[in-house]
């Protein structure tokens, strides 16, 4: 009977040991990072801004902006000035100067030339 009992707790220890150890379970598991959080985190000030101006390049509402884009990225800090025409347009600048660097803190000195287009 107590030779019984030892098996079990073998068996059941190196059943515990083998599933820690299964590459399929840990695979499952394990986080893959975000290639574009990689590739910002070694951005320098200027590349960092140059992404943003793309960005804003591309994007049809901010056509006719005024925007400026200042990035410290020992402070992971971004600020964003200028001029654009609608509410709309200024968050959308800003919400795509947070996609290209998430975590970074973003600083809104954009000012709103035509008020009443967003009424």
């Amino acid at each position: 009977m107590r030779n019984n009992i030892w098996s079990i707790a073998l068996v059941v220890g190196v059943n515990l040991i083998c599933v820690g150890c299964d590459s399929r379970i840990q695979s499952a598991t394990r986080t893959i990072p975000n290639p574009s959080t990689m590739l910002n985190a070694s951005m320098s000030d200027s590349g960092l801004e140059n992404a943003i101006h793309a960005q804003f390049k591309r994007d049809v509402e901010l056509t006719g902006a005024n925007l400026r884009v200042k990035a410290i990225t020992e402070r992971n800090e971004i600020t964003v000035s200028g001029t654009v025409s609608t509410h709309a347009a200024r968050e959308k600048a800003i919400t795509l100067a947070k996609r290209v660097k998430p975590e970074a803190l973003v600083k809104d000195e954009i000012d709103v030339t035509n008020r009443l287009s967003d009424v």
